[in-house]
C-alpha cells in the first residue's frame, strides 16, 4: 500500500496492482552493487518519506543507492509527491546505467557495396539520456501524456489487443520548431521507459536513424537503403526480451510528401514507400516503438501523419516554463560555484524578469545564454545581481542573432 502526498493531499493508491500504470520509483543502484544488495538496501532506508516534486531525483537515501527518482501519472509535473516508507517493491524499479556509448551501425546497398552510417545503437539505460527527463520544462503536461500512452499500449499488447479490430501502430510523431525539445523528449521517454518497464523487458535499445546519411551519399538507392536499415531493427527486435526504440529524427528527410518531390521524384517516392512498407511491417511487434520528429510538419506524406497514434506540436515555452528554464540553470551555476547562493525571492525576481524578455525563444536558445553570459563576465565566481547585466546582455545578442537569419 502506497499514499501520495499530492499539494498537501494525501491520495491512497488501495491496490499496487491498480498503482502499476500510475506510480513509479526509480532506484539508480551504484556500479558493483548487485540487485539482492541493493533491495535489501532499499528495505533498509532510514527514512520515513521522501518529499520530491514530480519526476525529480532525490539523493543520500543509503550508500549502496545513487538517487531516487519518484513519478506519477496523474498529477501535473511540477506538483509535490511523497513516498512513504517501507514500501511495495512491486513499485520499485532498479538499474545501472550503460556507459559503452553508441554503437555506429553501418548499411548498404548490398554485402559488396561500400556501407554509410545509417544509424547509432544506444543500450538503455545510458548515461547520456540520464538527466534529459527531469530537465525538460513545459507549460503542459506533455510528459506524463506521452508516457501514459506508451505504458497503456504495452498494457493493451499484454491483454492480448486484436489489432485489426483496435489499430495499434507504436508510433508517435512530435512537430514543432527548432529547439523546443522534441528529440530530448524521445531520448527521454525511451531512457524512462527501459527502467520503468525493466520488469518486462529484460534489453531495451534505441535506434537513431541518420536519415540525412541515406540520402546525402545514395540518393539513387535510397529506398532500398531504407528497407537494409529497417531489416536490421527487425533483427534485434526478433528478441521478444529486448524493448526497441527506433528514432526517426527530422522525418521529412526521409518522408517528404509524395506529391512535392523535386529533382528526383522517382527514387524519393520509392524512398518514401519503403518507409511506409517497413513501418507497416514493424506493427507486428509488440515491443517495438516508433519515434518520429519534425521541424516541417506541412512537408511530411499524409501516409505517416495518418499512420501515427499520437501527433503532438511541442511548443515553444511560455513564461512560466520560461521562468523554470531559467531557475534550473542559475541553480546549476551555483551549484558548480560560479554564482553565490542567494535568497529564493531574488532568484524568483531575476527569472521572472528575463522569461519575459525570452517569449518567441526556443528551450534551446535559452539554455544557451548562461554559458555566454559566463564568457562575456569574465570572472570566475560573483553574485547573482553581478551577473544578471551579462545574462540581459547575451540575451539580446541571442535575439539579435535569431532576429537576423529571419
Amino acid at each position: 500500500m502506497m499514499d501520495l502526498d499530492i499539494l498537501g493531499h494525501s491520495v491512497e493508491q488501495l491496490e499496487y496492482n491498480e498503482a502499476a500504470r500510475d506510480t513509479f520509483l526509480l532506484i539508480k543502484v551504484r556500479p558493483g552493487v548487485s540487485k539482492k544488495k541493493a533491495t535489501e538496501s532499499l528495505k533498509d532506508l532510514n527514512v520515513a518519506s521522501v518529499e520530491v516534486e514530480n519526476w525529480t531525483r532525490k539523493e543520500g537515501l543509503h550508500p549502496d543507492l545513487i538517487d531516487m527518482m519518484i513519478g506519477c501519472l496523474s498529477v501535473p509535473i511540477n506538483s509535490l509527491v511523497s513516498c512513504h516508507f517501507p514500501t511495495s517493491l512491486s513499485q520499485c524499479h532498479l538499474y545501472t546505467l550503460n556507459d559503452d556509448g553508441p554503437l555506429i551501425q553501418s548499411v548498404s546497398v548490398d554485402d559488396n557495396s561500400e556501407g554509410t552510417a545509417g544509424s547509432c545503437v544506444w543500450q538503455l539505460p545510458c548515461t547520456e539520456f540520464e538527466s534529459i527527463w527531469e530537465n525538460l520544462i513545459f507549460d503542459d503536461n506533455i510528459k506524463n501524456e506521452l508516457l501514459s500512452y506508451l505504458i497503456s499500449l504495452i498494457d493493451l499488447s499484454e491483454r492480448g489487443v486484436d489489432s485489426s479490430i483496435i489499430s495499434v501502430n507504436r508510433l508517435m510523431l512530435l512537430l514543432g520548431a527548432p529547439g523546443t525539445g522534441k528529440t530530448s523528449i524521445c531520448k527521454g521517454l525511451a531512457q524512462l521507459s527501459s527502467i520503468i518497464l525493466n520488469d518486462k523487458f529484460s534489453k531495451c535499445a534505441m535506434i537513431e536513424v541518420n536519415s540525412h546519411s541515406l540520402f546525402s551519399k545514395w540518393f539513387s538507392e535510397s529506398g532500398k537503403l531504407v528497407a537494409r536499415l529497417f531489416e536490421q531493427a527487425e533483427e534485434m527486435a526478433s528478441d521478444d526480451s529486448t524493448l526497441l526504440f527506433l528514432l526517426i529524427d527530422e522525418a521529412e528527410s526521409l518522408c517528404t510528401r509524395r506529391s512535392s518531390c523535386g529533382n528526383d521524384p522517382t527514387d524519393s517516392i520509392r524512398a518514401v514507400n519503403a518507409l511506409l512498407t517497413q513501418l507497416d511491417k514493424l506493427r507486428r511487434r509488440s515491443n517495438v516503438f516508433v519515434l518520429c520528429t519534425s521541424n516541417l510538419g506541412d512537408s511530411l506524406d499524409g501516409a505517416l501523419i495518418d499512420r501515427s497514434d499520437v501527433s503532438r506540436v511541442v511548443p515553444l515555452p511560455g513564461e512560466r516554463a520560461l521562468t523554470a528554464i531559467y531557475r534550473s540553470c542559475i541553480q546549476q551555476l551555483i551549484a558548480i560555484g560560479v554564482i553565490s547562493p542567494t535568497s529564493d525571492e531574488v532568484m524568483e525576481s531575476v527569472c521572472s524578469t528575463l522569461s519575459s524578455s525570452s517569449l518567441s525563444l526556443s528551450a534551446r536558445s535559452i539554455r544557451q545564454i548562461p554559458a555566454v553570459a559566463y564568457a562575456k563576465s569574465m570572472k570566475r565566481r560573483m553574485n547573482l545581481e553581478t551577473f544578471v547585466p551579462f545574462l540581459f546582455k547575451a540575451l539580446e545578442d541571442k535575439k539579435k542573432k535569431l532576429t537576423s537569419h529571419v
